[in-house]
């Protein structure tokens, strides 16, 4: 920097993907900097410092102790280091809330930095001890995906136990790539504040709680979780429910209880057989069964003659016989995308060419009443 440079009043440093190697000659005071952003550089003291951002530093491996100063650190970003080995043992940060290692995948050792942290990421990172988890005061998100956390109930304590024990402030909770988790304990209902919980790419889970209402979430996701079998039933309050890739069979009579559901993917579900008619009571719902290699029929027994009034309710079923279904009981679909490139010969009203809109006449009857629609 040049050599007249006074940084006495630097509120926020941003440096990313730069070359420079030495800031300035001598100790300056920092005490309005505020913000540094610096992806290919270290740094320097600076008391007042609340957030630091050193993301993508690939060849950074330690982070050196001279951070133990920053005591007023809030936010400190430090994924994809994937060069970084070492964090500063006994060191405390009161204020620090936020801290994300994210692809940090040689990290193996997390010390004990903040009891105060209520984010905390450390996906795809090589830390094989969370004991420190219990220490976390009011722990809000954390993120452990594909991660050794199973070493966490496989040796010390039971899955049950360990979510007795976490704070019911959570409200964000993501796991992946878990082998050993088999069954998600009820004990989860104690997680009262919970609002997203991803369980992902955990082959063997085959049991969910039953008789618990988690009364504030609404983003649930079991992709990927290829033994479970079951429809999930652990709260009314769902808006995003994703299932792609499991072994779910039947979507159940009773789908219409989640009256705030607004989008369900069941994309590649290669199990799914049946779909109950109930789904038609979720207004404005968007489901995605693409990939459902066995689906072609669909339960029709729970639909009253009178389902159809004011539904708007959007599907992607590219597997889907709709010949089949025309045949069964009246419904409606706001949008079936269907594979082929030529209208199905079943369909009275048809056109060539390159136009994208089809004149269809109605029905002489009530506009109340059911009738089918196709939107290629």
């Amino acid at each position: 920097m040049p050599t007249n440079f006074r940084p006495e009043n630097l509120v926020k440093l941003q440096m990313q993907n730069s070359k420079l190697q030495k800031l300035w000659e001598g100790v300056h005071s920092l005490a309005g900097l505020m913000v540094m952003v610096m992806f290919s550089v270290m740094f320097s003291m600076a008391t007042n410092l609340q957030e630091l951002d050193l993301s993508y530093c690939s060849s950074l491996v330690e982070l050196t102790s001279s951070i133990q100063h920053l005591n007023k650190l809030k936010w400190l970003y430090m994924s994809y280091c994937k060069s970084l080995k070492i964090l500063p043992a006994g060191m405390y940060l009161q204020s620090l809330d936020h801290l994300n290692l994210r692809r940090c995948s040689r990290l193996k050792i997390l010390p004990d930095i903040s009891t105060n942290i209520s984010t905390l990421i450390l996906d795809e990172t090589a830390i094989d001890d969370f004991s420190f988890i219990f220490r976390l005061k009011k722990p809000i998100n954390l993120g452990f995906c594909k991660t050794k956390i199973e070493k966490l109930w496989a040796i010390e304590q039971p899955l049950t136990s360990i979510m007795t024990m976490l704070s019911p402030t959570l409200k964000r909770l993501y796991l992946s790539n878990i082998p050993s988790l088999v069954e998600l304990p009820s004990s989860i209902q104690n997680f009262h504040n919970l609002d997203i919980l991803n369980i992902t790419e955990c082959i063997n889970l085959k049991t969910l709680p039953t008789g618990i209402n988690l009364q504030y979430l609404r983003d649930l996701d079991f992709t990927g979780c290829s033994r479970l079998r079951t429809f999930p039933d652990m709260s009314s309050s769902i808006i995003q429910l994703y299932v792609a890739q499991t072994g779910i069979v039947e979507v159940p009579f009773w789908i219409n209880k989640f009256s705030k559901l607004k989008y369900l993917n069941m994309k590649s579900c290669s199990n799914l057989e049946r779909v109950s008619l109930n789904i038609y009571k979720l207004n404005e719902l968007s489901v995605d069964f693409s990939d459902c290699g066995a689906l072609t029929e669909a339960s029709w027994t729970d639909c009253p003659d009178n389902l159809f009034s004011e539904v708007s309710t959007h599907f992607i079923c590219l597997n889907l016989d709709p010949e089949a279904l025309l045949h069964q009981r009246p419904f409606v679909f706001e949008q079936l995308i269907m594979s082929g490139e030529q209208v199905p010969s079943y369909f009275t009203h048809r056109t060539t060419g390159t136009s994208s809109s089809l004149t269809i006449p109605l029905p002489s009857t009530s506009l109340s009443q059911p009738f089918f629609r196709h939107i290629s």
